[in-house]
């Protein structure tokens, strides 16, 4: 039961969330049950309604299917500047890059302004295979990428620990990665490894320190690394 006090907030909810019900439902004779609507309603109560109605908003422009409580409510992190998980962080960058793929097209991909999101682009998601990718597979890459995203990140991280020339960094990077044939990725035969998982930063950032001497070396010996 919804107090007088807060009527005008709860319509104003309800507009927002039957407006992209609607949408991206598309089926006027299923609507939702009074039990899922305040579900919705109590778990975003604590945010400001005006917020609410921009996450819904948000969500029109990027999801394909209707947002679960836990993506609105981090979409109204993320609008707000707040530091949200990395898990958050990496549904959201999938998000932006099907939005990307639905409004573009095949052709030159655009530019991602997150380093991680524009690496797993440019490698383990490559332009051409997100836009050919079906539908049907679209939720379970979206699991694949969140997972690539998390190792990534925690390599991305680790490798701006260290000072050293852009292509030792470049190599740095892929060699820190499992390795893998094509396909592998997204057959889900790769996962984060697990030594990235239990080995502490400073063991992690140590390791990567010694191969950029090594390759160091090799480059002063003139060694194609």
């Amino acid at each position: 039961m919804v107090s007088k006090k807060n009527e005008g907030r709860h319509a104003r909810f309800l507009n927002a969330f039957m407006t992209v019900w609607e949408i991206l439902k598309g089926d006027a004779s299923r609507p939702p049950s009074d039990i899922v609507i305040e579900g919705y309603y109590k778990i975003l109560e604590s945010y400001d309604i005006a917020d609410v109605e921009k996450a819904f908003g948000a969500a029109l422009g990027t999801m394909k299917w209707f947002p679960k409580p836990v993506e609105l409510r981090d979409l109204i992190e993320a609008d707000q500047g707040l530091v949200i998980s990395i898990e958050a962080r990496a549904q959201q960058e999938w998000r932006g890059v099907m939005s990307a793929v639905r409004q573009l097209g095949a052709g030159r991909p655009p530019r991602f302004l997150d380093p991680v999101t524009a690496h797993l682009v440019r490698t383990q998601f490559t332009w051409s295979y997100l836009c050919g990718m079906l539908e049907e597979n679209e939720n379970w890459e979206q699991k694949r990428w969140c997972e690539a995203f998390d190792l990534a990140d925690s390599i991305h991280e680790d490798l701006l620990e260290i000072e050293v020339p852009d292509k030792v960094r470049g190599l740095l990077d892929v060699v820190a990665r499992p390795v893998a044939v094509p396909g592998d990725f997204a057959q889900g035969r790769i996962t984060i490894p697990a030594e990235r998982k239990t080995v502490d930063r400073e063991s992690r950032i140590a390791k990567l320190r010694a191969q950029a001497s090594v390759m160091l070396e090799e480059m002063e010996k003139g060694v194609d690394v």
